[in-house]
């Protein structure tokens, strides 16, 4: 399910909380495998080469993004878990590549 606004607002009255809270890998701890796997689902039917996230709150859902969704990814193989040292936008593309 994409959490979109109106989404949100969905979820918030079914489950009843505030949006924050809805969204929030944090508070519920099968949020961040949800969206891992919507992400990889996503991936796999539509194809491209990233997302465009917007934070749903700040301060905050970034990082909890960071902290709690983004290792499963790189579990998965769906998120990088290192990059070029020093390196140049043009060289971890390079390395992507390689």
């Amino acid at each position: 399910m994409l959490f979109c606004k109106s989404n949100v607002k969905k979820l918030s009255r079914t489950w009843g909380r505030s949006p924050k809270r809805t969204v929030s890998a944090r508070n519920n701890p099968l949020a961040r495998e949800q969206v891992a796997d919507w992400m990889e689902e996503t991936m796999n039917e539509v194809g491209g080469d990233g997302f465009l996230l917007s934070p749903a709150y700040l301060p905050g859902s970034v990082e909890e993004f960071v902290e709690l969704v983004v290792p499963i990814l790189q579990k998965r193989g769906l998120a990088r878990t290192e990059y070029v040292e020093n390196g140049t936008l043009r060289d971890n593309m390079r390395a992507l590549n390689a």
